[in-house]
């Protein structure tokens, strides 16, 4: 009878082993990991020194306390379980312990008796060292990781805002120089008045163009300033000048809107 209730224990310590030895292994894939990115992070010393000024260092920084984050949240779930575990298996351990010392010649199940007690130390051991190493930064990793994000928050907030508004501004100064190009069109013209052809000249002049310096033909369209009658420019050169100035551009009298 003592036989089999110790065969039954050993069974359910098997399987507890196996369980423990599984989070054990899960710390230590996540320990790896931690260890590979701080190596690549070393290796890259010029993503250190030359890109702290840009938005994808940013990122990555933020990415990585994040995982750094959540790993130590993970390792966290892990060490409880592994110490509420060992906290059992202590208690059933000291209530077998007269059991198993009552076994003679029973060599497996001291040797099951051993392995387990080595896995409980390893798993406290782990424990102690994850609560004096890791966990105690988490609150400086939790603020910097908040502030990382309020930031990055903020700028891509900045990004939208300039996005939604920026095409209205554009709008806006499109439609400012329109309105700003056609008061000054209309302005030209009342300052240099009708147009008509050289042909239609009472008196015409043998005199070229003072801006283009280019003969007059009979079909070119001429314009006559207010402050001369012997000033007369071709249309399309007169214009322009009318657009920014108010004066004739020979005697530099001010012109009267005809």
């Amino acid at each position: 009878m003592d036989e089999l209730i110790i065969s039954e224990r050993l069974v359910e310590i098997q399987e507890q082993c196996k369980k423990i030895s599984s989070s054990l292994n899960l710390i230590q894939l996540y320990l790896n990991i931690q260890l590979i990115i701080v190596i690549i992070y070393i290796s890259l010393p010029w993503l250190y020194e030359y890109q702290k000024a840009s938005i994808f260092y940013l990122i990555w920084r933020l990415l990585q306390y994040s995982f750094h984050l959540f790993s130590v949240i993970k390792i966290r779930k892990t060490v409880d379980i592994i110490s509420e575990g060992s906290r059992q298996f202590i208690e059933q351990l000291n209530d077998q312990i007269d059991v198993w010392a009552a076994v003679k010649g029973n060599h497996g199940a001291l040797s099951k008796c051993n392995e387990f007690v080595y896995i409980i130390m390893f798993g406290l051991g782990n424990v102690v060292l994850l609560q004096n190493t890791l966990l105690l930064s988490k609150w400086i990793l939790v603020v910097q990781l908040l502030f990382g994000w309020i930031v990055l928050a903020i700028f891509a907030f900045g990004l939208l805002a300039i996005c939604f508004i920026m095409p209205f501004f554009i709008y806006r100064v499109n439609r400012q120089r329109r309105e700003e190009e056609r008061r000054r069109q209309e302005q030209a013209i009342r300052l240099i008045g009708t147009q008509i052809k050289y042909s239609d000249l009472n008196s015409q002049t043998f005199q070229p163009c003072y801006i283009c310096l280019q003969p007059y033909d009979n079909d070119d369209l001429i314009v006559t300033l207010s402050c001369n009658p012997n000033h007369v420019f071709h249309s399309d050169c007169i214009r322009p000048w009318a657009e920014i100035n108010d004066t004739c551009p020979v005697c530099r009298q001010r012109l009267q809107q005809q």
